[in-house]
């Protein structure tokens, strides 16, 4: 089976905090980028899962092959995706930290 890993990712706000990450989305996208290079990130404005309390970390878990067929990536390491939802919160701390 034609495999590779996840290197992109969605991230959604918590609810409180969607206003103030969406305002700073470029800046937010280009700090996780920098933390985690070779991957990509989303932001978006709004949540298709409860994510009152936490940022959600959702992988894009596909991609095309070389043939044009829609192939699954291999599921991210629980790790991975726990240090992005760390660096999330510490993105969102400074952030309050400065606007405070």
């Amino acid at each position: 089976m034609n495999m590779r890993e996840v290197t992109e990712f969605v991230i959604v706000p918590p609810h409180e905090a969607q206003r103030d990450i969406t305002a700073q989305k470029d800046r937010f996208r280009a700090y996780l980028e920098r933390h985690f290079p070779g991957y990509a990130f989303s932001i978006a404005p709004m949540a298709p899962v409860d994510s009152a309390r936490s940022f959600a970390i959702l992988p894009v878990m596909n991609f095309i092959d070389d043939e044009n067929r829609m192939r699954m990536c291999e599921q991210p390491s629980q790790w991975l995706v726990s240090e992005i939802a760390n660096a999330c919160g510490r993105f969102s701390d400074f952030s309050a930290r400065l606007d405070g």
